[in-house]
């Protein structure tokens, strides 16, 4: 009963929504009427927004997904190269362990002697551990 009453006093009959149809057809008068308040075109801001970042996250994740493709058949490529590398990098670092405790000796008898100098003797032969050194340290880089 109450919406019969609505419809009744509603301010659009019939007839006035006929010739609101009529004046648009004949391109008098527009059927969509409206406004937007603030707080729709702040939500309506938001959402491009929202969308615009999506787009470029998209976009981001895509170029990372090629990126990464890439660098698998990069390392598909020089897998055997790398299996030869890999444990040459472990005696190469042994060889370089072995050359600096060589080299600290010898260096370490060499300020021992240029500290006393009445010890000749001692000189002479940290001298020699340093040329030892330094001689096994140039037929380790040969091994190389």
């Amino acid at each position: 009963m109450r919406q019969k009453e609505r419809l009744k006093n509603h301010p659009r009959t019939t007839k006035e929504r006929i010739r609101k149809i009529e004046s648009h057809l004949l391109g008098k008068e527009s059927l969509v009427e409206g406004s937007i308040t603030f707080s729709q075109l702040g939500q309506l801001i938001i959402f491009l927004l929202v969308v615009v970042a999506g787009g470029y996250v998209i976009t981001t994740l895509r170029n990372v997904n090629a990126a990464a493709k890439n660098i698998g058949a990069v390392l598909k490529e020089s897998q055997e190269a790398l299996n030869q590398v890999i444990p040459s990098i472990a005696t190469a670092s042994e060889n370089l362990v072995a050359i600096t405790n060589d080299l600290r000796t010898g260096l370490g008898e060499t300020s021992k002697a240029i500290e006393a100098p009445d010890q000749i003797a001692t000189c002479i032969m940290a001298i020699g551990e340093t040329a030892k050194a330094l001689a096994n340290l140039f037929t380790a880089a040969k091994k190389l």
